[in-house]
């Protein structure tokens, strides 16, 4: 499954201002105090081992123009990461879990300007945080993806983690594995 969403941040006056120093810059729009970028979540991906399964999806992200990726469910083990940082053209941040399951990356298009400052992720391959500078603002990024079971201390340790890094801004995004609204949350996507 796939979906692309705009992302969007909300920042105060003056820094407004100095992110339009930067302007023009691909995918960036400005609208009064907003400032958007090309975000894509792979949900679901279940598996990223299969080369062509895997050249599919960078190369649908390439076509796209797309700045950041969140993937989940990548099944990948640490050792693999090599796979993704081949074919990608830019950084890959990952979280992988002990076997071939869950795993969470993410994946940053070379030219977006980001600086990465901190990288956290857990052992399992549920969660991975990034403390980051996004056109020399603080913001936190994280990619989750939550149990199926109901357990409310996952998302206890995600919050926490959040607060940890200090940041007024955050990007959150994932598979939460909860269903709100069966008619927009089932709805299905194209597979790779």
């Amino acid at each position: 499954m796939y979906q692309i969403d705009d992302c969007l941040l909300l920042f105060l006056e003056p820094e407004l201002k100095y992110l339009k120093s930067f302007f023009p810059l691909k995918n960036l729009k400005f609208i009064k105090n907003c400032i958007y970028f090309k975000l894509a979540k792979l949900m679901n991906v279940k598996g990223a081992n299969s080369a062509i399964k895997r050249r599919k999806i960078l190369l649908y992200l390439k076509q796209k123009n797309t700045d950041l990726v969140f993937l989940q469910e990548t099944h990948l083990e640490k050792e693999d990461l090599l796979l993704l940082q081949r074919d990608w053209v830019g950084n890959v941040l990952y979280s992988a879990g002990a076997s071939s399951q869950r795993g969470v990356a993410i994946l940053i298009l070379k030219n977006f300007n980001i600086k990465i400052l901190k990288q956290q992720s857990d052992e399992k391959g549920r969660w991975l945080a990034i403390d980051a500078e996004l056109f020399g603002i603080r913001c936190t990024f994280m990619n989750i993806y939550a149990p199926t079971a109901d357990l409310p201390g996952f998302f206890v340790e995600v919050s926490n983690e959040i607060t940890q890094f200090g940041n007024s801004y955050v990007v959150l995004g994932g598979d939460f594995n909860n269903v709100r609204n069966p008619n927009v949350d089932k709805t299905c996507f194209p597979r790779f």
